[in-house]
């Protein structure tokens, strides 16, 4: 009969080998367990959608590659939700997927499979029986990645370009006129990126992003120009009053604006798109335009007044004449003159630019233009049919003036022939000698 002692040890030996099975069994139960879910989802496992849009599913025991599958085939219909851009060139639709939204196929397969599988053999061995029946959830991860090849090849879409102010056909008055420039308008690639990251929500049906149009400014001021303009206008208003010698013509607003040719000058950079409009904001260029106003050519204008003071000549005048051999001869003859000699047309700019104040006192602008001299505007004695011969002559005999025998008559009658000499008779005229010399005085050379 075994002994007190022996009996506990034996008590003590059978429940160690109790224990040994019971964890023996535990092991190989959990091995076979554990191989039998190798490359599987663990029991009890659910995967949920932080979105909403689907219902959480349980997925123990599946297979990695059924588990990819299921999640594809969500990815799929994730992918092709749409993204609307609204924008002023026209609505445009891409997809979640177009964007680079997506579920995150290679983490969510991978943090589904971590369930029981976290830490040595043993720990999680020692899980095992506990996860007979506790649950386990499994997120589905998303890409929102939004840095794909879409967002940085994305170019500006450009709705109209800018217009610069252009010089446009001359009113019924010759009036200077323009069409003012236009702003273009344009939708900005950056904007196009930034409102979908503003809007990004993977969790939306439907995203939609209102794209602001960006406007391109024209380079011409069309208040500067309008300004310009109407001053031109202005100074051409009341037209031109031209004196040339002893008459003068006023010519119309119509006529001296024909006279004039404006250019309108644009400098500074053309903005076609986004991208030029930051690089002009960068580089602080400044875009400018003026209205250049100058006289057509020099030659034409002189032909213009030559025309309208045709038929104003001052004709040349024989001055002295004189008797050279049964012949007149004038001595002292100045040739003729009319308008205009050769001179600064820019004086006519002056004159228009001077005063801009005179429209409200009614005064025209004017200029005086020399006169050229014109041989053709002498008389010739024969083609005028003037004098031809001497018709009559008469002579008087005199005692010769002396020193020491002063003769006062010959003096003055030498003295009144001087003024009579030269003096032209008409046919039919009557001449009279008193007339013409007049009082005989002193002042005259009388003695």
């Amino acid at each position: 009969m075994p002994s007190e002692s022996s009996r506990w040890k034996i008590i003590g030996l059978i429940l160690l080998g109790v224990v040994v099975l019971a964890v023996g069994i535990w092991l190989i139960g959990y091995a076979i367990d554990n191989n039998s879910h190798s490359d599987k989802v663990m029991r009890n496992v659910t995967l949920t959608f932080p979105d909403g849009r689907y219902e959480d599913a349980g997925i123990g025991s599946l297979s990695r590659s059924a588990l990819r599958n299921l999640l594809t085939d969500v990815a799929e219909d994730y992918d092709s939700r749409p993204v609307t851009l609204e924008m002023e060139s026209g609505n445009q639709t891409y997809t979640m997927g177009d964007l680079g939204f997506g579920i995150d196929i290679d983490r969510t397969v991978e943090e589904a499979l971590r369930p029981g599988r976290i830490g040595n053999f043993f720990e999680r061995a020692g899980k095992w029986v506990g996860s007979m029946l506790d649950s386990h959830k499994a997120q589905v991860y998303y890409l929102t990645d939004l840095n794909t090849d879409f967002f940085t090849d994305i170019d500006d879409i450009v709705i109209s370009e800018p217009k610069d102010a252009k010089l446009a056909s001359r009113g019924p008055q010759q009036q200077f006129q323009f069409n003012p420039g236009t702003e273009g308008a344009a939708i900005c690639g950056s904007d196009i990126v930034q409102g979908v990251r503003e809007s990004a929500n993977p969790f939306a049906d439907e995203i939609v992003v209102r794209v602001p149009t960006t406007k391109l400014p024209a380079r011409t001021d069309n208040d500067t120009l309008a300004a310009q303009t109407d001053l031109l206008n202005e100074a051409t208003s009341l037209g031109l009053k031209v004196h040339s010698a002893e008459t003068s013509h006023t010519f119309s607003p119509a006529v001296v604006r024909d006279w004039l040719q404006a250019r309108l000058e644009v400098a500074g950079r053309q903005i076609r798109s986004c991208a030029d409009l930051v690089a002009d904001t960068l580089s602080s260029n400044t875009a400018s335009s003026t209205l250049s106003v100058s006289l057509i050519r020099d030659e034409l204008v002189h032909s213009a007044l030559e025309e309208r003071f045709i038929d104003d000549i001052i004709p040349g005048d024989f001055g002295t004449i004189t008797v050279v051999d049964g012949k007149p001869v004038a001595l002292d003859p100045s040739p003729g003159s009319r308008c205009c000699a050769p001179f600064d047309t820019d004086i006519i700019l002056h004159a228009l630019f001077a005063n801009l104040d005179r429209a409200s006192t009614a005064n025209t602008p004017s200029i005086s233009v020399p006169v050229r001299t014109d041989p053709d505007l002498m008389p010739d004695f024969e083609a005028d049919g003037q004098i031809r011969e001497i018709v009559s002559e008469f002579t008087t005999m005199h005692r010769p003036d002396s020193e020491d025998d002063p003769q006062p008559r010959v003096t003055n009658i030498q003295r009144f022939a001087d003024l009579i000499r030269g003096a032209i008779i008409e046919p039919g005229a009557t001449f009279s000698l008193n007339d013409h010399v007049g009082e005989r005085t002193e002042d005259k050379g009388f003695v």
